[in-house]
């Protein structure tokens, strides 16, 4: 039910006034917000809160020169500087709906 009262919010706020940047920005980091504190939603949630867990016994260092280290170097920075899961989600998501807005 909050994912449709979410849609229709973002909806509403494009059909108000389309051209108004305001409401674009507006529904662009409602979106951004709602995906990036998801919880325990989506089959790969498991995974990425074991990953979350490797980091905390290697450095930084570690992963400066493995493949995929900027993923790997922002979950150790999501886990050792916030402790928590939600940072990483919220980086990526604002990365990936940049690219679709």
């Amino acid at each position: 039910m909050v994912y449709f009262l979410v849609y229709f919010i973002v909806l509403i706020l494009t059909i108000i006034n389309y051209k108004s940047n305001k409401n674009f920005y507006l529904a662009y980091i409602l979106i951004i917000i709602f995906v990036g504190f998801r919880k325990e939603i989506g089959c790969d949630w498991d995974t990425y809160v074991n990953h979350l867990e490797l980091t905390k016994f290697e450095s930084i260092q570690s992963y400066l020169l493995i493949p995929e280290n900027i993923y790997w170097i922002l979950t150790w920075i999501s886990k050792n500087i916030f402790d928590s899961i939600l940072f990483i989600n919220l980086v990526f998501s604002l990365i990936t709906l940049s690219k679709l807005f």
